[in-house]
């Protein structure tokens, strides 16, 4: 007994307290590292011909975009499913980490460091879409400034459907635990908590008395021993099966009664009991509770949801958005405005309207950052003849902004969920470039081929100023872990511009622009941080109308 149940053990249990109590993390998924990734990953750029309004000319464009994906490239450009972070064929203090001190508990008090509690092989494949519709407003102030708002409708969805298969797992629900719906099996844990402690408590008394030949005699070193041994033991179970009234969230599993550390606790405590019982305290008759079967999928969603186990989290199970993204106010301004060669610069404010991620899902997707962006570029068209090229390049500079949020790295997506800590977060400036080598068809046809590479630099957090924190298992570089990225994808598309020309006996009158377009873009590589392998479908149409002013006569 005195190998497996030293003093060190009360350390290892206030160990075991302290991280329970330190995991409990604040309550948004940062960036989801599992779906919810930086929208630039999944929102393809249109096919640009660097063209202003003229003077007051109101157009009217309609953006629908769709993006999917189910799988990612990880920060060496290894594609992975999208789910790879919530699988696992041992699961346990992996995904859950309220489950690691009793797991330590249990390996100290049977001397198996390497002692796993396993829940069984998870299974969570993901795939995610993202439908945008963005309606464009622009207004020709003069004829180089066009001014325009865009107000995107976003539609989100991360599919996810969990499988536990339990045939190999060695735990099962904590039965001290109101979920494990067996009140007489807690009673009996609590008893024998109170047994325990009582016992101690006595063989103390009679040392201090001068029993069992005190101070000096081997039968009292034994004695003090013993003394020890009892509170090791205590500590232990306190941590295995949730201290009462601690406020710290219960651990949500334990060994299952006929697994091989079932039966060495067991045995360890019996034997614990009738030493306490040959040095006249006690007695200790009541027995560890201990589950008799492995998890069910059902009870897995139980310890997600419930807020005893400290996660409070929704079920992981698909869920959808549909909200207003972050909205945009832009200028453009016609540098060069001729027929084979155009430049515009333009400028953009991306405002906080979208809706970020939940803090009580763990992989949803939001419909936008919600915080102020602002956003430089230039577009640019040369076309000679019948072959032509335009392109556009933008740098997006993120402002920094203050949330609630859970500090978890990305690979550990399940976390406690008890706290929010207000965070400082400054997200990272993006680059985007897009290339359009085109071929004019006839006139108003122009086929065209698409290369877009965007990177993202990694976002920086850290605690708001004045706040105290617990012990956090998350450091701000381990939180912003994955959150940069960059990625090359190819594609293609067709557009349509054609402008009505009215003749008479007079002067030829030039018309207004129908706008319309097809592209189809695929992520071909990716690297620096988690990023999505997206296939991207837009479609554009613009109409335009006059609202004051003069057409132009030749």
């Amino acid at each position: 007994m005195h190998h497996l149940l030293s003093p060190w053990y009360r350390l290892a249990a206030r160990a075991a307290a302290g991280l329970a109590a330190g995991t409990l993390l604040a309550g948004a998924f940062p960036d989801s590292a599992a779906a919810q990734f930086p929208q630039w990953a999944t929102f393809p750029l249109p096919y640009v011909d660097a063209r202003v309004l003229p003077r007051g000319v109101l157009q009217v464009g309609f953006l629908p975009s769709y993006a999917h994906y189910d799988s990612r490239f990880d920060s060496r450009g290894t594609i992975q499913p999208l789910g790879a972070f919530f699988g696992s064929d041992t699961t346990g203090s992996n995904l859950f980490p309220s489950v690691l001190g009793a797991e330590r508990a249990v390996g100290n008090l049977i001397g198996n460091s390497q002692y796993r509690m396993n829940l069984g092989r998870l299974k969570l494949p993901l795939d995610a879409d993202v439908r945008r519709f963005p309606f464009d407003f622009s207004l020709g102030l003069t004829s180089r400034i066009t001014l325009g708002i865009r107000l995107p409708q976003v539609r989100t969805r991360v599919q996810g459907v969990m499988s536990l298969d339990s045939s190999t797992a060695n735990v099962g629900f904590n039965q001290a635990a109101a979920a494990a719906g067996n009140a007489q099996g807690a009673a009996q844990i609590q008893l024998l908590l109170a047994q325990l402690q009582a016992a101690k408590a006595q063989l103390e008394t009679r040392i201090n008395q001068g029993s069992y030949g005190c101070p000096t005699s081997q039968q009292c070193d034994a004695a003090r021993l013993l003394v020890g041994n009892a509170e090791a033991a205590y500590g232990a179970l306190l941590a295995i099966t949730g201290a009462p009234g601690s406020g710290s969230p219960v651990p949500p599993v334990a060994p299952l009664a006929s697994s091989p550390a079932g039966q060495v606790l067991q045995a360890m405590l019996a034997s614990l009991a009738a030493q306490l019982q040959s040095f006249g305290v006690g007695p200790v008759t009541a027995t560890l509770a201990l589950p008799t079967v492995p998890l069910r999928q059902a009870d897995l969603t139980t310890i997600l949801t419930a807020q005893e186990f400290g996660y409070g989290l929704s079920p992981l199970a698909t869920v959808r958005w549909s909200r207003l993204g972050d909205a945009e106010a832009f200028v453009r301004w016609g540098a060069l405005q001729g027929d084979r060669v155009r430049a515009v610069l333009t400028g953009t404010v991306r405002l906080p309207t979208g809706t970020r991620d939940s803090p009580q899902h763990a992989f949803d997707l939001g419909t936008g950052d919600r915080q102020t962006d602002l956003e430089g570029g230039l577009e640019f068209a040369v076309q000679p003849g019948r072959l032509g090229v335009s392109g556009t390049v933008l740098y997006t500079y993120q402002l920094a902004d203050r949330l609630a949020m859970r500090w978890t790295a990305p690979e550990r997506p399940v976390q406690l969920a008890a706290l929010e800590y207000p965070t400082e977060r400054h997200l990272g400036s993006v680059f985007r470039a897009a290339l359009y080598p085109s071929l004019t068809l006839s006139e108003g046809f122009r086929v065209y081929a698409s290369a877009y590479y965007w990177r993202k630099a990694q976002d920086r957090y850290a605690l708001a100023p004045g706040v105290d924190p617990l012990p956090i298992t998350a450091s701000p570089e381990e939180v912003a872990r994955g959150t940069a990225g960059r990625s090359l994808s190819l594609g293609g598309g067709i557009a349509y511009r054609a402008v009505r020309v009215r003749h008479d006996s007079v002067a030829t009158e030039t018309g207004l622009p129908v706008e319309a377009g097809l592209s189809y873009q695929v992520a071909f590589s990716g690297s620096d941080g988690l990023v999505p392998k997206s296939t991207m479908l837009q479609l554009y149409l613009r109409l335009a109308y006059r609202l004051f002013g003069k057409p132009e006569i030749e």
